[in-house]
């Protein structure tokens, strides 16, 4: 995509989230996507002047404020500020601040929503930009494996399986069996060991069939422990 369209693409998303954000009280984008979006866009207005629009969101500040809140007077004005994205970032604004203002005094609170939940609690597709505590951790995706050298050091992921589509053919019963053999197939291969055999099931329907499965390759029921997470 060229400058000039994503510029026009970033204008029409960040002027959206704008109105749903102080219009609509409804946020749609997440703070940080909102943030990167902005920064890019300044970066791409910066570049390439000549694609500046005048209604960028660059170029002013929030929007129509919602009519159902109490108006309010601040015994402190409240200065907007600029948001940072790395250490080199933040020391920039502290020396600005301490050059610009005679001691300066701080205020800092933590600050724990859906986005900061989600990067520290979700993987998978619930990710969302951010590290958390995950910072550093390698994911393996469906059909890779890992492979770790002592020597160097070096973790290497590679891909050894891919899922490809091609025509089914076969009636719903044909599919019924295949899918069944397949099933049996898979459990009974995990069920060989020297040791003996124990899973951690989450108690859906996809551990009852594994339960069943096993108890009847053992001839016996198996031991079950239940554990309760209270609410």
């Amino acid at each position: 995509m060229n400058p000039k369209d994503r510029i026009d693409e970033l204008t029409r998303i960040l002027t959206q989230a704008n109105y749903e954000y102080y219009v609509l009280d409804n946020p749609t984008m997440l703070d940080f996507e909102y943030d990167a979006a902005l920064r890019e866009l300044e970066e791409l207005e910066k570049a390439h002047p000549e694609y500046a629009r005048p209604d960028s969101p660059t170029r002013r500040v929030g929007g129509q404020a919602v009519n159902t809140f109490a108006q309010v007077t601040h015994p402190v004005p409240l200065m907007s500020l600029q948001d940072v994205f790395s250490m080199e970032e933040l020391n920039d604004f502290l020396l600005h601040t301490q050059e610009t203002v005679a001691s300066p005094e701080f205020s800092v609170e933590p600050k724990i929503d859906a986005n900061g939940l989600a990067q520290v609690m979700l993987l998978g597709p619930g990710r969302v930009p951010g590290s958390g505590v995950f910072c550093g951790v390698r994911e393996l995706l469906p059909g890779q494996c890992a492979e770790f050298d002592a020597n160097t050091g070096h973790l290497s992921l590679r891909r050894y399986w891919y899922l490809t589509d091609h025509e089914h053919p076969d009636d719903f019963t044909a599919t019924v069996r295949r899918l069944r053999e397949l099933l049996l197939d898979a459990i009974h291969r995990q069920l060989v060991a020297d040791v003996p055999v124990a899973s951690l099931l989450s108690g859906g329907l996809d551990s009852g069939i594994l339960a069943s499965v096993a108890d009847a390759a053992f001839a016996e029921a198996g031991k079950t422990l239940a554990a309760a997470c209270p609410r």
